[in-house]
C-alpha cells in the first residue's frame, strides 16, 4: 500500500455534518488541511465508522489536485 500523502487542499463533495466537530460542510467548501491524517483518511474513504447510511458508499472529500486533474482531462 502506498504511503498517504497529504494534499495541499481538500474540497467537500457532498453536504455533511462532521460528527467529530459538529461543523456543517456544503459541497464545494474547502475542508481544513490542518485536520489529522486519520480523519482525512476517514473522509476520503467510501465508508467509516459512524457515517450515516445516506453518506456510505462514496468519499465525502477529495484532494483538490485530483479534481483539477479530472477537469483538465475533460477539457482536452
Amino acid at each position: 500500500m502506498a504511503a498517504f500523502k497529504k494534499a495541499s487542499r481538500y474540497i467537500v463533495l457532498v453536504d455533511f455534518v462532521d460528527f467529530k466537530t459538529g461543523i456543517t460542510y456544503k459541497a464545494g467548501d474547502e475542508f481544513p488541511v490542518s485536520t489529522s491524517i486519520t480523519r482525512l483518511k476517514d473522509l476520503l474513504a467510501d465508508d467509516n465508522e459512524g457515517r450515516s447510511g445516506s453518506l456510505k458508499g462514496s468519499a465525502l472529500i477529495e484532494a483538490a489536485d485530483e479534481i483539477l486533474a479530472e477537469t483538465s482531462k475533460v477539457t482536452e
